[in-house]
């Protein structure tokens, strides 16, 4: 992609490649220069496998040197576990 063809932002889709009788998307996405995106695009958090155990899953469209989760009680909304 030449960035001076696309504007400067996210830009995402499918790439559809057709074998025989199939046809397989493939999604991507790129950014061209730094656009004002949010630092998290996604994130998921649940019980895992194991009694204590949690499951955690997110998207960092620009990186990151460090990541934190902190576990708060929903009826005191103070602090009782951190994850990382």
């Amino acid at each position: 992609m030449f960035p001076a063809v696309l504007k400067e932002g996210i830009h995402y889709g499918d790439i559809v490649i057709e074998g025989g009788k199939e046809q397989i998307a493939i999604p991507y996405v790129f950014f061209i220069e730094e656009p004002n995106y949010p630092r998290v695009m996604a994130f998921n958090f649940g019980v895992g496998d194991h009694p204590g155990d949690y499951r955690y899953e997110l998207y960092l469209p620009g990186g990151a040197e460090e990541v934190g989760i902190a576990l708060y009680d929903p009826i005191r909304l103070s602090s009782f576990n951190i994850l990382m």
